[in-house]
């Protein structure tokens, strides 16, 4: 007999695992053609996470190299790349991992998304000192939110900052680092309509049917979340790379905090509903 699948329940079992496609964030440098995927940087979605026909507006065919850290060997990888992505940002979570091998801490994220234009929720991964500025834009795009709920009716409940869209663009090329470390990165910067009002935040509203995915994911993501305790860390977070050089002033934790998040709000705000970029380029990273 066929056996009910159907009727599983997910909650109903011990215990949950969760499988998304990893999206990562590569990073850009000026000795490639201005305006190519290499040259910007962006997100870079491995075409052996998602099935062969895969497509996303505005994501285009890439090829990258990647190297083994140990073994320094070389291997390209193709898939799908982006300088500018819209988000649904619907759960994060965030661990500190130390190198067995030299011994130094740093910063993990993982962000489960929606992205505009593609059915499936998508996992985003962050490292370093980029999870602090990712984080800052996060805290800056609730103000999207608190701006429509507004107008919400009296004893209605409001709607997350998931339920707006969240414009992510590869940013400046800048240098990284210290002494003979330093090295050209380009990070994710964040945009949004210079001036909210309820037309644009209508605009950036994901629509009724995906608000409606994404809140059943976001409650049943709990438990992924918490997989990763939030942990105390060193202070020695090296927010001076975060691709924000005003940062390096800054007092302290906090103020730097605030600062990246006045940082993320920068940029070509008023851009926010222009399209990515129809660009073909398929090259080597």
């Amino acid at each position: 007999m066929a056996l009910p699948f159907d009727k599983a329940r997910a909650e109903a079992q011990g215990q949950q695992t969760w499988e998304f496609p990893y999206v990562s964030w590569r990073t850009g440098k000026t000795d490639f053609t201005e305006g190519s995927f290499q040259y910007t940087g962006g997100f870079f979605l491995n075409e052996e996470s998602v099935p062969a026909d895969a497509r996303i507006p505005g994501w285009k065919p890439v090829e990258i190299t990647v190297k083994d850290k140990r073994t320094k060997a070389r291997t390209k990888k193709a898939g799908l790349g982006a300088s500018v992505a819209f988000l649904a940002p619907v759960r994060y979570r965030e661990k500190w991992e130390t190198d067995p091998e030299s011994g130094k801490g740093r910063s993990k994220l993982h962000l489960v998304a929606f992205v505009r234009g593609y059915a499936e929720p998508l996992c985003f991964v962050f490292s370093g000192p980029m999870t602090r500025d990712i984080r800052g834009m996060l805290m800056e795009h609730r103000r999207v939110a608190a701006f429509a709920n507004r107008s919400k009716p009296k004893g209605a409940v409001g709607l997350p900052a998931y339920c707006f869209w969240l414009k992510l663009e590869a940013g400046k090329h800048f240098m990284a680092g210290s002494g003979s470390a330093q090295t050209e990165v380009t990070y994710p910067e964040y945009r949004a309509p210079e001036k909210l009002t309820d037309e644009s935040v209508e605009k950036m509203f994901i629509g009724a049917e995906l608000m409606d995915e994404a809140q059943d994911l976001f409650v049943s993501l709990a438990p992924w979340q918490a997989e990763w305790p939030r942990q105390e860390r060193q202070t020695s977070v090296d927010v001076a790379q975060s691709g924000y050089p005003e940062l390096n002033t800054a007092p302290d934790p906090q103020a730097r905090v605030e600062k990246a998040r006045a940082a993320a709000a920068l940029g070509h705000t008023d851009r926010f509903f222009e399209e990515p970029p129809d660009d073909d380029y398929n090259g080597e990273w």
